[in-house]
């Protein structure tokens, strides 16, 4: 089961956020988007996160990751690879758990970090030494982020990115556990 997990993951490969994300003390997302010398910032306070589905991205979502009007690619019956020819954004909700190695004893896992945002602790990791990974846990089971920066010039762009990425799609996650 282990290895099917890593496969599953390892096929989530994606490119970069273009944009600046935060979480504010109300965890709520706040997004700043530069373009043209111009930025903005918007505040996103999405409704209850009841019922997470991978793949149905609410609306104001997908717009704030640039991925308006994408429809998504299944990757298998955990979750979708949401992408452009820009941006790629691969999100898995796994209910059963108990196949979820502790990343911390895995040996496909390097870099290991924890994030504490949102009442949430999630853990940072890379994944088969190419690939950065999130793992959420929440009480309806454990939220899978995956990313990678098209044409990155290091590890560090990428794990950015998906932080970023990542603090954008939080308010959107089932609770915590």
């Amino acid at each position: 089961m282990r290895n099917e997990f890593a496969i599953m993951l390892s096929a989530l490969v994606l490119a970069s956020c273009a944009q600046g994300c935060s979480t504010d003390v109300a965890g709520n997302a706040t997004t700043s988007v530069e373009a043209a010398g111009a930025s903005s910032i918007t505040e996103m306070v999405p409704a209850e996160a009841a019922g997470f589905d991978p793949c149905d991205l609410p609306t104001e979502l997908l717009e704030d990751l640039n991925l308006s009007g994408v429809v998504p690619t299944s990757a298998g019956p955990s979750g979708c690879i949401w992408g452009n020819d820009r941006f790629a954004l691969g999100v898995l909700l796994v209910e059963d758990t108990t196949m979820l190695p502790d990343p911390s004893s895995s040996p496909v896992v390097s870099r290991l970090e924890t994030l504490s945002d949102g009442g949430y602790v999630t853990h940072l990791f890379v994944l088969d030494e190419d690939t950065y990974t999130t793992q959420t846990m929440t009480r309806d089971g454990a939220v899978v982020l995956n990313a990678t920066v098209a044409g990155s010039d290091s590890m560090e762009s990428e794990r950015d990115s998906l932080v970023d990425t990542f603090r954008t799609v939080l308010p959107y996650f089932p609770a915590p556990e």
